[in-house]
């Protein structure tokens, strides 16, 4: 049996997605390592070219889209090591709230 622990840190974890404006969103989490990366996928699996962070920490950043396109999305933060946590987000004009989004996890 493996010792949890004796694995190092434990990867990203998306807690929320808050829309902040039509384009931009507060992701709060924890276990965010420097140097994450993002990958955007739309409703049909498609990444998302043109999507940025700015204000990275080990528990926020900002994640901007390049266009305000309604519909569901899916977001993957990778940290260096290659450990990943995905969240399910919708953009204004959805059903979906975005209010306080939580992640699926």
């Amino acid at each position: 049996m493996v010792d949890e622990n004796s694995l190092g840190p434990l990867g990203p974890n998306i807690i929320s997605i808050e829309s902040v404006s039509d384009l931009i969103y507060s992701v709060r989490g924890n276990g965010f390592g420097s140097g994450i990366r993002v990958e955007v996928r739309n409703a049909v699996g498609q990444q998302v070219d043109g999507v940025s962070l700015r204000d990275a920490s080990g528990t926020a950043f900002t994640l901007t889209l390049p266009f305000a396109t309604p519909g569901p999305y899916t977001l993957v933060v990778i940290n260096p090591d290659g450990r990943t946590s995905t969240a399910q987000f919708a953009t204004p004009g959805t059903s979906g709230s975005n209010d306080a989004l939580r992640a699926d996890s």
